[in-house]
């Protein structure tokens, strides 16, 4: 199917007070998803793409009101189908830990109400004209406690209505490829205050041609998965009572608070669907876990990233110490070999497995793309609270579609093209005189303004010309300075470079849809 770009007429700005968020309607809601389709349908036809949105929507982490479209719209026309953008949140169980006067006490642990915020969309012919952002401002009073804002501004008109299953947030979470600027802006009352970045940090390793053992280990599939959830987040309340406020893989020096969302519920479970209907992907054998027979505390679950090709093996939650981290990590090594797959990624390893990781030929890598960001509505500002167990358990980015801020720039390129890795290798954790960082000069090219640096427009790129050579990549200046962004903005139709050459040898006929290439692993122990 062919994808032309057309070019809407420019409409008039429609002011900011006048508009105000709205819980869509069903029409609304379908809408949406007709917007979305041409970006992200991949080869599903419309109704395909409907069929597949409402069966999602039918999940365990979407139903009993947890999900929620959201639409700006006219005050005085909320259920028109000409809004100005929209987005969804996700209701999430979470917990708080509190850390204790006496460090011989373990810390004060409470289960909260918290969101993910996904899908942030704006047609093409209302962009530019500040309604993404005027969106993502109003959204926190319709998620937060309002007891827990300051005052709604009055140059806003009135606040959105409250709505039944929402709001009582004590914290937010988003993952953005937009950089970290366009969401730390959006706050409750204006300029700043909104979602600031937390943990953007990826472990990859690349998957050899060697054949291990998988002895004293069982296999996981995605129904064996769900019993593994409930068990998994009372180990993740037990840790966290126990969790020390002082830590080198911590943004925030001395937290006042520790917080995370928890798997259960469905939302861990939802990664492997959402990765795989629109590719109809099959992991070798069916797994999409793996846990210790001997050490019940020590387990992976993973799911598929397929943009851009090949695809990579993302882990989403881990469970091991330091002793069995090794093992772990080469028996997802060897069924992401199995299922054809050149390369494993894991996201913000704590401080001690990060060395152990390096020994076992990880690289750990500032990521650009995906950046997590949070909002915390609690006492005490965002700047002072740590995001722990960020990892890609629940994620619910969708290739978020708002209008970027941020420059973007490109890598100067000679000769034929080389294969780029998505990200810089730049050293983590330890001060730069211990260990030295690695750091790539780049020359610096500014896109013209007339390009329109959105996911939206990206993801036509991908329709017109195919997927771009590599992802956005990004050197990390500071913790308080925005990364730069790279992307290729203009390249000729023509087959993806992989994420690395020796990948490109491996990979004589790389897969990224329909059955795998071997066959799975047999699992020396019965699965449960």
């Amino acid at each position: 199917m062919t994808f032309q770009s057309i070019s809407p007429m420019a409409e008039p700005k429609v002011e900011l007070a006048s508009l105000s968020l709205f819980h869509a309607t069903p029409a609304q809601v379908e809408e949406f998803r007709r917007r979305r389709w041409p970006y992200l349908g991949g080869t599903l036809s419309l109704a395909e793409y409907i069929a597949r949105d409402e069966k999602m929507d039918d999940m365990e982490h979407a139903t009993e009101g947890k999900l929620i479209t959201w639409v700006l719209a006219p005050r005085e026309d909320p259920t028109t189908l000409d809004f100005m953008c929209a987005c969804r949140t996700y209701k999430r169980t979470g917990l708080v830990a509190y850390p204790s006067s006496s460090p011989s006490e373990p810390s004060s642990v409470h289960e909260v109400t918290c969101y993910g915020v996904a899908a942030v969309s704006t047609p093409p012919s209302k962009r530019r004209r500040g309604y993404a952002g005027h969106m993502m401002r109003l959204l926190h009073w319709v998620t937060a406690s309002r007891t827990n804002l300051p005052e709604f501004p009055k140059a806003w008109g009135t606040p959105p209505e409250e709505v039944a299953d929402a709001g009582g947030g004590l914290f937010s979470v988003l993952w953005s490829d937009l950089g970290e600027a366009f969401y730390r802006l959006t706050g409750p009352v204006g300029e700043g205050g909104g979602w600031e970045k937390r943990g953007a940090v990826s472990t990859i390793w690349e998957v050899g041609a060697e054949e291990g053992d998988d002895k004293g280990w069982m296999w996981l599939t995605q129904e064996q998965l769900k019993g593994l959830w409930d068990r998994d987040a009372g180990l993740i309340r037990k840790e966290l009572a126990n969790m020390t406020t002082s830590n080198e893989s911590y943004e925030v020096e001395r937290p006042v608070a520790l917080v995370t969302c928890l798997p259960s519920n469905g939302v861990c479970a939802f990664q492997v669907p959402r990765a795989t209907y629109i590719w109809n992907f099959s992991m070798a054998g069916g797994y999409w876990g793996v846990q210790s027979s001997s050490d019940p505390d020590t387990y992976a679950s993973w799911s598929i990233d397929m943009r851009p090709p090949p695809p990579t093996l993302m882990v989403t939650r881990l469970s091991a110490s330091e002793e069995t981290f090794p093992g772990l990590i080469a028996q997802i090594k060897l069924v992401a070999k199995r299922s054809g797959i050149g390369s494993v990624e894991v996201w913000n390893l704590r401080a001690g497995l990060r060395a152990v990781a390096e020994k076992t030929g990880g690289q750990t890598l500032i990521r650009m793309e995906g950046l997590p960001q949070f909002v915390w509505y609690g006492p005490e500002a965002t700047e002072n609270v740590e995001w722990v167990y960020n990892e890609k358990l629940t994620t619910t980015k969708k290739r978020l579609d708002v209008q970027s801020t941020a420059p973007y720039h490109v890598q100067p390129m000679t000769g034929r093209a080389k294969p780029f890795r998505p990200l810089i290798p730049q050293w983590v954790g330890k001060p730069a005189q211990e260990k030295p960082c690695v750091r790539v000069p780049v020359p610096t090219v500014p896109l013209p303004k007339a390009a329109c640096t959105t996911e939206t427009a990206r993801a036509t790129r991908l329709k017109k010309r195919g997927p771009p050579l590599f992802k956005p990549i990004s050197r990390a200046i500071s913790n308080n300075t925005a990364a730069t962004e790279m992307q290729m903005s203009s390249q000729p139709s023509r087959p993806v470079a992989p994420r690395c050459s020796k990948q490109a040898v491996r990979q004589k006929n790389p897969m990224w849809g329909g059955q795998p290439m071997t066959k799975g692993p047999k699992p020396a122990v019965k699965t449960r």
